[in-house]
Order: structure tokens, then C-alpha cells, then sequence
């Protein structure tokens, strides 16, 4: 093989300069997210930091239907985008945040009950569940905008629109826990965030906004939108009822430690999402041409493999030094499960990417209500082995092991 040829083919390649770009800009977002969770997590401590990760796992719920959303109109996006047919694109946006915002309202609404329970089922004040539940507004209007970025491969725009949010998010939360609002300050952080990242994404999609509207027939994106969001809902779960699940079986200084085990954990898996990001409109443009996405899908793969050993050779050999390092001395405590929970999210992140190219290639939308089957196993398999974090841990790898191998079996299919 000419070396040579091989890498100047691969210049030219779109999922690699795509995946190129996301993977800088998504992973500068994750730089200043990270730099946000360990600056929370020395300033409030074990017992408050172990509330605010819950709370995020909260958030990482609420931003199901977000993925599901994004994913959605990054596919008719890149479809109506092969022709330029930027008026139709324009009509699929105005419709989705007038539905989005109808449904932020409902879902709301019917979050506040919930906030009670909750509240009680973990012991957290009822008033910070009510004010993460103004995220719900956010995460299902801001994945429309990123969808049309992302769908007309606009990588370096839907990045942008991340970025900002991060470092919004650091600089607020740093100011807001040090004039002494504790939790709440971190919360408001992530809203005033998250708002002002919304608004700045509407001038990222200027071009489209002023072009002519085109009516499309958008009945059946309904129908088409259940096995995005059943398959979103499946990964987002795996990867946060882990963190609720240790604050109601443990003290809330051990599950603040154990917190940070998984926000480490999961910078396997956050640091390699843009390579899924950047394959899902590539390979939706063509669903027919099975050989092309199959290709696509082993560079992804590829790539995702080579990001992530690293990692975890590190978390293997050096874990207390990156614990204490990143977050405190007084987290040290859970360095002898940091690889295993690296390890769970990182297969996790294969099981994300083959899903995704199954749902580009229309291959498994009629199989997605099976992956719940394997968060019953993930809950099961907590419920019943927590006696210490070191079992709590395993039970979370057997569950990502056992979800994993059934995402090879659909691919084979």
C-alpha cells in the first residue's frame, strides 16, 4: 500500500475532515465541561457534588428526546441538502420549534409531580428539580437548530454553537459557587448556558432562515422519529441511572466519590461522539448503498478504537494519580473501579456507533424497544449487587458487556 496515497486520501475524505473538526470542537467543549465538573467537585465537596451529578443525570435524561430530534433532522437535512432544496430544510425547522416548544410545555407540566417524588426517593431538594426542569425547553428546540448544521455537515458551526456553551457554563459556575449559591449556582450555570448558546445557533443558521419556505410532507417524520428516540433513551439511560442508582444505595459522600469514577469514565465515551456524529449524515445520504456506509462505519470504528485505548491504559496504570490529580485527594477512594467504569463506556461507545449506522441504514428501527430490555438488566443487576462500589461497578460492566455483544448481533444482521 502507498502510505502516502493513503493519507492523502484520507485528507480528502469528508467523515475524516468531518470527524476531524467535531472531534476538535466537541472535545474543546468537553475540555471546558471538564474543567467545569472538577472546579464543582473541589469547591462543593464529596456530599454536594454527589447531588449535582445526579442532577446531570437528570439532564442527561431530559436530553433524550434532543439526540432523538437532532438525529432527525440531521437526516432529512442532509437528504433535502444533496439538492439544495434549502426552502424545504427551512420548513422542516419552523415546524419542529413550534411542536418542540408545545411539547417542552406538557412535558414540564407533568415533570413537577415527578420532582416530588424524586425529591424524596433521593433526599434532594424538591426546588433544584424544579429548576432543571427549565432545561426541558432547551433540549428539545437547540437539537433542531444543531440538526440543520449538522445535516448540511456544517461541522465547524455545530461545533461552534457547543463551545460556546461550555465556556459560558465554566465561567458562570466558577462565579456563581464562589459568591456561596453552592448547587444552585452550578445549576444556573448550565441554564444561562445552555440559553445563550440556544439564541447564538440562530445566526449560525442565518443562510437557511432566509431563504424562501417550501412545504414538505412532514406526517410521516412521527412514525420515522420513535426508533431515534427509543434508541437515544437506551444509551442515555445506561449511562445515567449508574450515578442515581449509587445515590440511593450508598452514603452521599461515597456516591459524590463515585460520581467522579463516572464523569471520567465517561470522557471515553463524550470524546469520541463526534466520530458518530460525523458518520450519521454521511452514511443517511445514501441508505441504499450498503457498501459505502459499511466502509464509513469501519473508519468510524477505526478511529473510536484508536482515541480510546489510550485512555484507558491511562485509568489502568495511573488511576490515583488522575483522580487526585483532576479532583481532590479526598476522591481517591474509588481509583481501584475507574478502569472498570472507563471500560463500561467505552463499550458503550461502540454499542452508541453501531446503533446509529443500523438507524442511518433503516436496518434496525423495528428491533429499537429490545434495547430496554437491557436497562431492565442494568437496573436488575444493581438493585441486586451494591454490597461496595468495587460490585457496583461490575454489575454496570456486565450490563454494557451484554448490550454490546447484542449490538454486534444486529450489525451481522
Amino acid at each position: 500500500m502507498d502510505l502516502k496515497k493513503y493519507f492523502l486520501s484520507l485528507k480528502k475524505d469528508s467523515l475524516v475532515r468531518g470527524s476531524f473538526v467535531l472531534l476538535v470542537m466537541l472535545n474543546l467543549f468537553n475540555i471546558f465541561n471538564y474543567l467545569y465538573q472538577f472546579s464543582m467537585a473541589r469547591l462543593l465537596g464529596p456530599e454536594d457534588y454527589g447531588i449535582l451529578a445526579v442532577l446531570f443525570s437528570f439532564m442527561y435524561i431530559f436530553s433524550v428526546p434532543s439526540e432523538a430530534i437532532q438525529n432527525i433532522i440531521t437526516a432529512y437535512t442532509s437528504r433535502y441538502n444533496l439538492n439544495k432544496e434549502y426552502g424545504k430544510i427551512k420548513y422542516i425547522l419552523y415546524k419542529s420549534l413550534s411542536k418542540s416548544l408545545y411539547a417542552s410545555f406538557i412535558l414540564f407540566v407533568l415533570f413537577i409531580p415527578l420532582s416530588f417524588f424524586f425529591s424524596l426517593f433521593l433526599e434532594i431538594d424538591f426546588s433544584l428539580f424544579l429548576i432543571i426542569g427549565i432545561l426541558i425547553f432547551f433540549f428539545l428546540s437547540s437539537p433542531v437548530l444543531r440538526g440543520a448544521l449538522q445535516g448540511q455537515k456544517e461541522f465547524f458551526n455545530l461545533g461552534w454553537s457547543v463551545l460556546i456553551e461550555g465556556i459560558i457554563k465554566l465561567v458562570l459556575g466558577l462565579l456563581l459557587v464562589l459568591m456561596g449559591w453552592k448547587v444552585y449556582g452550578s445549576i444556573f450555570a448550565v441554564i444561562l448556558s445552555v440559553a445563550v448558546s440556544f439564541f447564538i445557533t440562530f445566526f449560525l443558521i442565518k443562510d437557511i432562515l432566509k431563504k424562501n419556505i417550501e412545504e414538505v410532507n412532514f406526517k410521516g417524520i412521527y412514525t420515522y422519529s420513535m426508533p431515534y428516540f427509543v434508541c437515544s433513551l437506551s444509551i442515555v439511560l445506561f449511562y445515567s441511572i449508574d450515578v442515581i442508582f449509587a445515590k440511593r444505595f450508598f452514603e452521599s459522600d461515597v456516591a459524590g466519590m463515585y460520581s467522579v469514577a463516572s464523569i471520567l469514565g465517561k470522557i471515553v465515551f463524550f470524546g469520541t461522539i463526534g466520530i458518530s456524529k460525523a458518520m450519521f449524515p454521511l452514511t443517511s445520504e445514501n441508505p441504499e448503498k450498503k457498501r459505502s456506509g459499511l466502509s464509513l462505519f469501519w473508519k468510524s470504528s477505526i478511529i473510536l478504537l484508536l482515541i480510546s485505548i489510550p485512555l484507558l491504559v491511562l485509568y489502568l496504570l495511573f488511576p490515583s494519580f488522575i483522580i487526585s490529580f483532576l479532583f481532590g485527594k479526598e476522591y481517591v477512594g474509588v481509583s481501584n473501579i475507574l478502569f472498570i467504569v472507563g471500560l463500561s463506556l467505552t463499550l458503550l461507545s461502540f454499542t452508541n456507533l453501531r446503533i446509529l449506522y443500523g438507524l442511518s441504514k433503516d436496518r434496525i428501527k423495528n428491533l429499537s424497544f429490545t434495547f430496554f430490555f437491557f436497562v431492565f438488566i442494568e437496573i436488575l443487576l444493581f438493585s441486586l449487587f451494591h454490597n461496595n462500589l468495587t460490585e457496583f461497578s461490575l454489575s454496570f460492566l456486565v450490563a454494557n458487556a451484554l448490550f454490546f455483544i447484542y449490538s454486534l448481533v444486529l450489525i451481522r444482521k
